[in-house]
């Protein structure tokens, strides 16, 4: 994972997102079919987090809150998208993260 040099703010959090596909078996897709997949992308692991992102008043008791390095999926179109070094870095409010992917799941799509 490239070094995030974004510090996030207020209740913000830095995910890396994963890289589109540039293709779809054999067939190369245009730029502009690449920037549409790179505003979708919605799966990606937390890069960094402001220190008020998951302070919500009322946690519930028992449940993990998101911590860098978990793999999660965000919403569709949501937050700024910043591109660098070839690494798409995208900074959502902590409520747009819809799901934190488990270990096991994370592997077996990696697989």
């Amino acid at each position: 994972m490239p070094a995030c040099d974004l510090t996030p703010m207020e209740y913000n959090v830095v995910i890396e997102m994963d890289a589109p596909k540039d293709r779809i078996g054999s067939i190369l897709l245009p730029p502009t079919s690449l920037e549409t997949a790179r505003q979708q992308a919605d799966e990606g692991v937390i890069a960094a987090v402001s220190p008020l992102a998951f302070n919500f008043d009322n946690w519930p008791e028992g449940s993990r809150r998101p911590v860098v390095g978990d793999r999660v999926l965000v919403g569709r179109y949501v937050g700024v998208t910043r591109e660098k070094d070839g690494a798409i870095w995208r900074i959502v409010k902590d409520k747009d993260i819809i799901a934190v992917i488990e270990e096991a799941e994370a592997a077996a799509k990696a697989a």
